[in-house]
């Protein structure tokens, strides 16, 4: 039977009454599934945030310190009380002339852009106030990246005890550095920067458009003034590293998806697959984001038997591969060496287990490094030592569970309960000019309080709200709303078990905003509608 007379049976087989039938239970079983596991760790994390606070010093050691929850419940409900009272307030105003000019103005300017072009400012006047240098991992690559342009690179690096034969996962960054220093200059952080603030205004379009598939577009622009305030995004852009445009290309993947979804273009899937393949190329990371692709990809196919669901997932996987591993295999070609796997995968498992310097399951760099050249940098003996390790590890968790409670239980708010991700610590660098008074201010002073109780008490907010939606919405029978949903539970599971760090599940915090947003919207509309309804019966009285 040929390729095309399979098909023709598989979609009749799909067309069966009793195949309908039970895909429709399969279906109700996985949304459940996605709903409560996402549900758990919402409920864990609003917990774990409002009575705990972790902070992370100038050498990244994480500390903990207990939290008031009295004052997270207060914060939250007293946000949800003021939008319930502005959303009365302007109900009531209806017809009025101001409200006339409100929709003259919207007319003419659009909500969206204005966030856009708030966050633009805002990004640009924070590299431009700080041009902080790079360290450690970053300035190991823009070093490489810079060495690579000269054409008598002898490609050491890429040697056995060199960095990028320890971390070949990096080349793709190296890559993009080397555009970037190629176009405007050696060591040209700046430009690098510039790039992080276009970067972050993707993903603003690409989270707003999202917030809008999931179902409720009035929710976008209470997603974008929750972006505006998620002021991590702007310290982020002058990370000198791949994690803001990966995030960028990752979340316009899913958003090109929900349009597929809607709209079932091929230019959606070519723009898709391309965007998830230039964030691998950015940090492998995104891997999870391309399994909640593929995830939903899988569950449409069930839905309708379509040729093109099929190519969508064949050519996100390539271009994934492609993003990841095409950068490694160019470098090869160049320089003519066998360019391996470097320190193998599961050593960064056995280093999530370990305790650390900096916090449970973060990163060690005396083991990390130690074990693949006490092997000879050899791949697989490297593997089998972390094998044992790990053996090791889990017979000592075996021996004592309260230990290894506690050791997943404060390698998981170290992550997730540090309100800053990191953002305050990746802007410790040296930096390019003197500080004005107001930056100094917010990096080292008074200021850094303030912003750091706000990010505190708004990210219990989100968490808070978020599982508030999930609530709200456990009746809805859209399965493909829980995309994001199935990438944050993902990355949330995946660092529980790979190496911690903050500044990875900054990624994926990001992802609940529309979820916050929509739950705030429907908690504004239900409250108004049941004041508005008290105020009819006192009338009647």
């Amino acid at each position: 039977m040929n390729i095309e007379g399979i098909w023709k049976k598989l979609k009749n087989v799909s067309e069966n009454p009793e195949i309908s039938a039970g895909r429709e239970k399969f279906l109700a079983f996985c949304r459940g599934c996605v709903k409560i596991i996402f549900a758990v760790i919402l409920c864990i994390l609003t917990l774990t945030s409002m009575l705990v606070t972790c902070s992370v010093d100038e050498y990244e050691v994480v500390s903990y310190s207990s939290d008031r929850i009295y004052v997270h419940v207060l914060f939250v409900a007293a946000v949800l009380a003021v939008l319930v009272a502005c959303r009365h307030i302007w109900n009531s105003m209806r017809g009025s002339w101001l409200e006339k000019v409100f929709a003259d103005l919207t007319k003419w300017i659009n909500f969206n852009s204005v966030v856009i072009v708030v966050h633009f400012v805002l990004g640009i006047f924070w590299i431009v106030s700080t041009q902080v240098q790079t360290e450690a991992d970053q300035f190991l690559c823009a070093d490489v990246a810079v060495k690579q342009m000269f054409p008598d690179y002898n490609f050491v690096d890429y040697m056995p005890g060199g960095y990028m034969y320890n971390y070949p996962y990096q080349t793709g960054i190296v890559f993009v550095m080397m555009l970037v220093f190629r176009l405007c200059g050696s060591f040209n952080y700046l430009a690098f920067q510039v790039c992080n603030v276009f970067a972050m205004l993707l993903f603003d379009i690409s989270i707003v458009k999202i917030t809008a598939y999931i179902g409720m577009p009035s929710a976008k622009k209470v997603t974008g003034v929750m972006l505006v305030l998620f002021w991590p995004l702007v310290f982020y852009t002058v990370f000198v590293y791949g994690n803001l445009l990966g995030l960028a290309f990752g979340t316009a993947a899913l958003y090109f998806e929900y349009r597929y979804f809607k709209k079932r273009r091929l230019r959606d899937i070519v723009i898709s697959s391309l965007m998830i393949g230039l964030a691998a190329m950015m940090k492998t990371n995104y891997l999870i984001f391309l399994l909640a692709m593929l995830i939903f990809l899988v569950l449409d196919f069930i839905v309708k038997v379509r040729k093109r669901t099929v190519f969508y997932a064949i050519f996100a996987v390539v271009c994934y591969v492609f993003g990841s591993t095409g950068p490694i295999a160019l470098v090869s070609m160049q320089s003519g060496l066998d360019i391996g796997t470097g320190v193998p995968k599961i050593a960064f498992v056995s280093m999530g287990m370990r305790e650390s310097e900096l916090a449970p399951g973060w990163w060690d760099d005396y083991y990390h490094e130690d074990l693949f050249r006490d092997s000879g940098y050899d791949e697989i003996l490297t593997a089998e030592k972390a094998k044992e390790d790990i053996e090791e590890r889990l017979e000592t968790f075996k021996n004592d569970p309260g230990y290894a409670a506690d050791f997943y239980y404060k390698k998981m708010i170290s992550q997730w309960c540090e309100p800053t991700f990191e953002s305050f610590w990746i802007s410790r660098y040296e930096k390019g000019v003197t500080l004005s008074g107001i930056v100094d201010n917010i990096l080292n002073r008074e200021l850094r309080g303030w912003v750091t109780e706000f990010l505190n008490l708004y990210q219990t907010f989100i968490y808070g709200t978020s599982l508030l939606f999930v609530i709200l919405n456990r009746e809805n029978k859209n399965l493909f709303l829980w995309l994001p949903a199935t990438a944050v539970t993902g990355g949330f599971l995946f660092h529980m078990v790979w190496e911690a760090k903050g500044q990875y599940t900054f990624s994926y915090f990001v992802l609940l905003i529309p979820y916050s947003a929509i739950a705030a919207v429907q908690i504004m509309k239900g409250a108004d509608e049941k004041i508005c309804s008290l105020l009819k019966r006192k009338k009647v009285k």
